[in-house]
């Protein structure tokens, strides 16, 4: 099943970032794959969105190869916080609009 999901979403978007195609629930999500400026406290980075939900995005940093959820502001500029393994970042991503609250 996730399969026949995630071809049929590479046929339709051939656009979307190879780090997130195992995961088909990410699919209606995701976008292009865009350079974003994250901010860490006072540290800032650049990271590759890879999904959008609502305002927050979820990214990948090529550096560390981390995921990542930040959350846009109104000047545009991205809060973000990165997590240990993908499945946690997806999980918080997907099921918590205040994810990045806490």
């Amino acid at each position: 099943m996730k399969r026949a999901l995630r071809e049929r979403a590479w046929a339709v978007s051939p656009h979307v970032a190879p780090e997130i195609a195992p995961y088909a629930e990410l699919l209606p999500y995701a976008t292009p794959p865009v350079d974003v400026t994250c901010r860490h406290g006072c540290h800032s980075y650049v990271a590759r969105q890879v999904a959008l939900r609502d305002r927050y995005i979820l990214f990948v940093d090529p550096r560390t190869g981390q995921f990542g959820i930040a959350l846009l502001d109104a000047s545009g500029g991205v809060e973000a916080r990165q997590y240990p393994c993908p499945s946690i970042a997806i999980r918080m991503f997907l099921g918590s609009p205040g994810a990045m609250d806490e």
